[in-house]
């Protein structure tokens, strides 16, 4: 699995989008996070917000790409980021 990885080894593919992390970091501003929780007998998982308490607002790590897309009414290309 690439989450288990060597930096050292990953760092330099590119062939994997790993390489990224050199060149294309971001900080994403959130007021917090869902993660699901399995609970015994149900069959879906529940999710839950996390948030930090004194803190309203906090940044996650990113990585970033840029494209140029048309724009759906009007086909200008515009650039997209995700």
């Amino acid at each position: 699995s690439m989450l288990n990885t060597r930096s050292e080894r990953i760092l330099g593919d590119e062939k994997s989008y790993w390489y990224k992390i050199r060149s294309r970091r971001c900080l994403v501003p959130v007021t917090g996070i869902y993660e699901h929780r399995a609970i015994k007998g149900w069959k879906k998982k529940v999710p839950y917000f996390i948030r930090l308490k004194n803190q309203p607002l906090f940044f996650l790590p990113g990585l970033y790409s840029v494209a140029d897309l048309p724009d759906l009414e009007t086909g200008e290309m515009l650039k997209r980021w995700t």
